[in-house]
């Protein structure tokens, strides 16, 4: 099993770390001599990819229309946030969306003849590929390029398309995506989108060799410096009452591309053919080791907001144990006061009277 790092492809034989990264791609592989159907090459295997991520953007999609339309079922009761889901999975099917249809769209030329470049035999733009590629063309143009693009320039895109279609109606989904971030930096919505179709474009279409590899660690650095000079959430000093601060996930997601662009220069130097067998091996386990820092920033991401749920729940809890407060009770009592000085003249009354 190989994963793709800093440009050729990098051994990486962790199951399990390959079990998370295919599991967030919607990758899912159910043993190895799973076959749909006799003389299945890899276009079809590659359209089939691209049909699990699109089929679950869909359920999702109709299951929020079912939720809109009837909101006094079972079900709808217990969906507090159908918008949220929304962004989850588009967020997670971006990525495999984007990936299935450029590779559907490489061509490859062997003599005279333009083939599919991961299936020789298949024609480019003929017969099955004909669909396929149509198919894959459509969502890169309707999906893949408009989506962040439309994050990106959103009061734009709103007066153009206004005659065809009101954006508005999608603000909850903006908002979603947006309300993290700096005013001035609403656009940055769209970022890691960007990062992803560029680092899949160049690992795509841009040959294997010193090119690619340089490439891919400049693009890295690119976007850690630009990320790092932004700092596009919000931090406590941008935030209104009652607004969070998101000042840590500047620091998590610098941390994250940090340990990107190490494991795209460490990687690199592995495919160096002067390196000696055991550097190679080092650097292959600290490469490997790398790959868990995401997934432990997730996983303290998660503790963090379980605890803070928690101390909340408790706090609440608290609250509606205690008496009421000294001055809460005074209050009252004065109110009270005065309510029967105003209607029994100057003395207190008898509740009884």
């Amino acid at each position: 099993m190989w994963q793709v790092v800093g440009g050729e492809e990098f051994g990486f034989c962790d199951p399990f770390m390959l079990f998370i990264i295919n599991l967030f791609n919607f990758r899912l592989y159910i043993g190895s001599h799973l076959c749909y159907w006799s003389h299945m090459d890899y276009a079809d295997k590659l359209f089939i990819q691209l049909c699990f991520p699109v089929f679950t953007l869909f359920i999702v999609l109709l299951l929020s229309k079912l939720v809109a339309k009837y909101p006094d079922c079972c079900f709808s009761r217990r969906v507090k946030a159908p918008f949220r889901a929304i962004c989850t999975i588009s967020v997670l099917c971006y990525t495999e969306i984007t990936s299935e249809c450029l590779q559907l769209l490489q061509p490859a030329v062997i003599g005279n003849k333009t083939v599919l470049y991961l299936s020789g035999s298949t024609g480019f733009f003929s017969g099955k590929h004909a669909a396929y590629g149509t198919i894959a063309l459509l969502f890169s143009v309707l999906f893949v390029v408009p989506f962040p693009l439309v994050l990106m320039f959103r009061p734009y895109f709103t007066r153009w398309l206004q005659p065809v279609f009101n954006l508005n109606r999608l603000k909850p989904i903006f908002d979603v995506l947006q309300n993290c971030f700096k005013d001035q930096h609403r656009s940055f919505a769209a970022f890691y989108f960007v990062c992803r179709l560029v680092v899949l474009v160049i690992a795509t279409y841009v040959p294997s060799g010193p090119v690619k590899r340089s490439l891919l660690e400049v693009t890295c650095v690119m976007f850690l410096f630009i990320f790092s000079y932004l700092r596009p959430y919000k931090q406590a000093k941008n935030v209104k009452e009652g607004e969070l601060s998101y000042d840590w996930v500047n620091k998590s997601d610098a941390f994250l591309l940090l340990n990107l662009s190490v494991m795209a220069v460490l990687s690199t130097a592995t495919d160096n053919d002067d390196i000696q067998p055991h550097n190679r091996a080092a650097l292959s386990v600290i490469v490997q080791i790398l790959a868990y820092a995401p997934l432990l920033v997730l996983v303290l991401y998660a503790y963090r907001k379980t605890k803070a749920r928690c101390w909340s729940e408790w706090c609440d809890y608290e609250r509606e144990e205690e008496p009421p407060p000294i001055s809460d009770t005074v209050g009252y009592v004065a109110a009270t006061e005065n309510l029967n000085v105003g209607n029994h003249g100057n003395r207190l009354s008898d509740p009884w009277d």
